[in-house]
């Protein structure tokens, strides 16, 4: 991926910085330290048929730190990434020991568009209310009645703050279980030397503290 190797390239230290760890939530700071991190077998079943997912360790170059604004909140989220998966941690920094969420994603594409092909239709799922895939019916997890020509971007920076990126994304989510939510990820980032975007769209599932454990 594209944004990510470039965000990643400077990042091959497995632990954060003390002061990352200053500004974390102290249900995160136990988390970000690890070298490690695997999915426990109670993932399996729903996992079954994830694009050939397996269950090897995500190397952990460093998190990276995205700020994103949703409505009068102000979401913060780590990323730990690998060629195909990325673990994406996020809190509302006025409640993060209540509002922690953790989600697996796992790339399915990534496309590099002209500014032909960046149609109306491309930009649709920004905007959209729902994602539809193989009859399941996903809802629009941000800002579900903000007007269509606003899109949700983020701002994210690795470590040293070498690179950063703004690019316009949304997340569509559906219940599997009372505690288990499957998630889709679709954005279009805007190259910093062309006029081209990369499109990108990844399957996710959700996780919990219980389930990450060090190898």
């Amino acid at each position: 991926m594209n944004w990510f190797s470039n965000l990643f390239k400077s990042s091959s230290a497995t632990e954060v910085t003390d002061s990352q760890k200053d500004n974390l939530p102290p249900i995160l700071k136990k988390l970000q330290i690890k070298n490690t991190v695997s999915i426990t077998a109670s993932c399996e079943a729903e996992l079954k048929g994830f694009r050939e997912f397996t269950y090897s360790p995500l190397p952990q170059r460093i998190f990276s730190i995205g700020n994103l604004s949703i409505a009068q909140q102000t979401v913060n989220r780590y990323y730990l990434w690998d060629d195909e998966t990325w673990l994406q941690v996020s809190y509302d920094k006025n409640a993060p020991e209540k509002s922690i969420e953790i989600i697996l994603f796992y790339w399915l594409r990534s496309k590099t568009l002209t500014p032909s092909e960046l149609t109306d239709e491309v930009r649709l799922p920004l905007s959209k209310q729902q994602w539809e895939h193989q009859g399941k019916v996903f809802e629009r997890c941000w800002n579900p009645v903000i007007k269509n020509d606003i899109p949700t971007v983020e701002h994210v920076v690795n470590k040293d703050e070498s690179y950063s990126v703004h690019f316009e994304q949304m997340i569509f989510s559906r219940k599997l279980t009372p505690a288990r939510k499957e998630y889709w990820f679709y954005s279009l980032e805007k190259s910093e030397t062309d006029n081209t975007y990369l499109q990108m769209i990844a399957q996710g599932f959700s996780l919990d503290l219980a389930e990450l454990s060090v190898n």
